[in-house]
């Protein structure tokens, strides 16, 4: 079977979320407004699943959710959780065994449900933008267009480009902009604006974690303001 075609851009299409107003200074906490534009109908953060310490995405189907560690922690589960909430269940003793999450991309098992969603709604070729993950790389960023389903060969192009694997993609879009994924680099979990139509299809597939949010949450590390953060154990 013939690889899907993907097509490296110029960049320049991008410059419509890249270019987005910076945050208030002023607020504590970045908000969701620096990464995603106004306008859609609905926002959903989609967490990225925990998967056991020191193992590859590909080398194991063995995942755990947000809400099962939270429950763990004797935690809010609600949509500004973050890692650090998670730490003593996740990381006891602050050291391995335990559990990890990916930063910066999508894990494959949570990847291609959400694909598949975006496929049907969006079939043409879609928008895929390396930003800061390119950058470290010492790429300049990288703009692709191919099928929301031929994630993996657009990776591939960018890797060769940057000689290492690389994270991200930071965004991806359809040409008519009906809805976006924005996966931070330094962040736990991705960010989606769409419709309330396909929102409510993503949170209805159980293989998929997702809780909605609005432009003012919080997605910084440090974002939790309903469960105390808790203290470093001695050792």
């Amino acid at each position: 079977m013939d690889a899907p075609p993907v097509e490296r851009l110029p960049l320049g299409p991008e410059r419509w979320l890249v270019d987005l107003p910076p945050p208030d200074r002023s607020r504590e906490g970045c908000p969701l407004s620096a990464v995603l534009p106004p306008g859609y109908a609905r926002y959903l953060r989609l967490f990225s699943p925990f998967r056991p310490w020191d193992t590859e995405p590909t080398e194991t189907s063995v995942r755990q959710t947000w809400r099962h560690f939270a429950a763990q922690a004797g935690a809010i589960y609600h949509a500004e959780l973050d890692w650090y909430t998670l730490r003593p269940v996740v990381h006891p003793d602050e050291r391995p065994p335990g559990w990890e999450v990916e930063d910066g991309r999508l894990d494959p098992l949570v990847r291609a449900p959400l694909c598949a969603h975006l496929a049907r709604h969006s079939p043409e070729p879609v928008f895929l933008y390396f930003g800061l993950a390119a950058e470290v790389l010492g790429s300049e960023p990288l703009l692709y267009r191919a099928r929301v389903d031929a994630i993996e060969a657009v990776l591939k192009a960018a890797s060769q480009v940057t000689g290492i694997p690389i994270a991200g993609p930071e965004y991806i879009w359809p040409q008519d902009r009906a809805w976006i994924v924005e996966t931070d680099y330094d962040l736990t979990s991705s960010y989606l604006a769409c419709d309330t139509t396909l929102a409510t299809e993503l949170l209805a597939d159980d293989n998929l974690e997702l809780l909605p949010v609005t432009l003012d949450s919080r997605i910084d590390n440090a974002c939790d303001r309903l469960n105390p953060r808790p203290k470093k154990s001695e050792s």
